[in-house]
């Protein structure tokens, strides 16, 4: 699902069953991953994944903390 006025960049990719906000851009060379629900920008160049959606890099992190408890 895509939001009104939302753009997208060259070369992104968005996985099936994602929705996209209304007036948020979708940088170029970016991932979005399966079922993602996206309310922001996500900058050129980056992956996102889960819900909210978020970058990979902070999905990992918190993947890590959450072991440890």
């Amino acid at each position: 699902m895509i939001g009104g006025s939302t753009i997208i960049g060259d070369r992104a990719w968005i996985a099936p069953s994602v929705s996209l906000m209304n007036i948020i851009e979708i940088g170029a060379d970016s991932t979005i991953g399966l079922g993602n629900v996206v309310p922001k920008s996500i900058p050129a160049n980056e992956v996102w994944v889960r819900f909210p959606a978020r970058p990979i890099k902070e999905f990992v992190k918190i993947q890590n903390i959450l072991k440890e408890l």
